[in-house]
């Protein structure tokens, strides 16, 4: 369904979604790469850098290779095309460079094409246009190969976007021959175009002109972080940001806020924020005043009231062994040439996998039941979201701040914008 709707130019029904799957599939990082695609499609840039930024974090070469890790590869490399970042297409390049003569595709149905025209996105990001031109002529013959209409108006749209992009002699001209033919080919096999090709034409009337056309580049990052304070003064917190002073009165929604800026980049369950607001859970470590120079926190688990753990320590033992089974398995069918015995063990595993993820949480702690989580989830996502919207009424331009950097769901964090990064020092009272 993503896949169908991103192509119908409709992809933004599904963000409430698969939201919701990056929030609470943790171990599947390509639905992450899906969220920050869905933002990248929409415009909003700086919410996909975000994502990105979040996703590298580990590195990439930490993705597990499941059954779709080759979906979130493809996505990673369009992020970086999109957002112009060559060091990330470096690395996702090195990682796609051996299935090169290869499809992209999913269990579920999804084509992607070629993975040589990832590998040009790739390149293309890095400004290695001549590479970027031979991989791209590598995917289009691929994508005649096998009749694939739809994808070669889709290389059309690519290849006029690193020629504006490249901006050298003639590049205008043949970026707006090959703007053209997309626009015919797609009109004729009824697929919506789904670049943006108003921007792609100015950017290409730009080189025309001899305005050498740029991949997006990020601003520097501040040398010196921004600061901000969040402080409880009886009923009401005190909001300081950019030299103006708020006062807004106490809720739930601020106390879970406070949490989450007093540890950035840290993930917190939903039960855990719940549990730390009522005194029901001790607090991480770190939270109750400014982070600087704390480090990692490690939230601790809050079970009150909840149906248990999830998996208890047998199921645990089995599935862990389980795993090792499978790996052994995996080895012997690569071994005897056997990828449909290889690939349902690897689809195995991956069941395994999430099925441990959601049930055992930071520390190898257990997750506590689902019912206990879905309600935990709705209360800090309405209470939090509700805050910043009684703090946008008062202040757009903090709003905006905190609308793009809390994220929340299952898992909820505080990720600071990388470009202009905002230091909170929190203090409960």
């Amino acid at each position: 369904m993503f896949s169908l709707r991103r192509a119908q130019g409709r992809l933004g029904e599904l963000e409430g979604a698969v939201r919701q799957f990056a929030d609470s599939l943790p171990a599947m990082p390509a639905w992450r790469c899906a969220l920050a695609v869905l933002y990248l499609d929409d415009g909003r840039e700086l919410e996909a850098r975000r994502e990105l930024e979040h996703l590298a974090a580990r590195g990439f070469a930490h993705f597990p290779r499941d059954n779709v890790w080759m979906i979130a590869m493809s996505a990673l490399a369009e992020l970086c095309e999109g957002l112009g970042d060559g060091e990330r297409a470096a690395e996702v390049e090195k990682l796609l460079e051996p299935f090169a003569a290869r499809n992209v595709v999913s269990p579920e149905g999804i084509f992607g094409g070629p993975v040589t025209r990832y590998l040009a996105l790739c390149a293309a990001a890095r400004q290695d246009w001549d590479a970027a031109r031979a991989y791209m002529a590598k995917a289009r013959a691929a994508a005649e190969r096998m009749s694939l209409g739809p994808l070669l108006a889709l290389l059309d749209l690519d290849e006029a976007r690193i020629l504006a992009r490249r901006g050298g002699p003639g590049d205008a001209d043949a970026a707006r021959g090959l703007l053209e033919r997309a626009h015919e080919r797609s009109g004729r096999l009824g697929v919506p175009v789904i670049d943006d090709s108003v921007a792609l034409v100015e950017r290409m009337v730009g080189a025309a002109d001899g305005a050498v056309a740029k991949p997006a580049q990020p601003p520097p990052a501040s040398t010196a972080p921004a600061t901000a304070l969040l402080r409880r003064e009886g009923d009401v917190w005190r909001v300081e940001y950019e030299v103006r002073a708020r006062f807004v009165k106490d809720a739930k929604g601020l106390r879970h806020l406070a949490l989450l800026l007093a540890n950035p980049g840290v993930e917190f369950h939903a039960v855990d924020i719940v549990g730390a607001a009522e005194g029901t859970a001790a607090a991480a470590p770190g939270a109750r005043a400014s982070t600087a120079g704390d480090g990692d926190v490690e939230a601790r688990r809050a079970g009150d009231g909840d149906a248990g753990a999830l998996l208890d320590a047998q199921a645990k033992r089995e599935y862990r062994s389980r795993l090792e089974d499978l790996r052994d398995e995996i080895e012997e069918a690569e071994e005897f040439n056997d990828p449909e015995r290889a690939a349902r063990a690897r689809e195995e595993m991956a069941f395994i996998a999430r099925e441990l993820s959601s049930a055992v949480g930071l520390g190898g702690r257990d997750r506590r039941a689902a019912s206990n989580a879905e309600r935990a989830r709705v209360n800090v996502t309405r209470a939090v979201k509700g805050v910043i919207r009684r703090i946008t009424a008062e202040d757009e331009s903090l709003g905006r701040e905190l609308e793009t950097t809390v994220h929340t769901g299952y898992f909820c964090r505080y990720e600071p914008d990388p470009r202009h990064p905002v230091t909170w020092q929190v203090d409960g009272g």
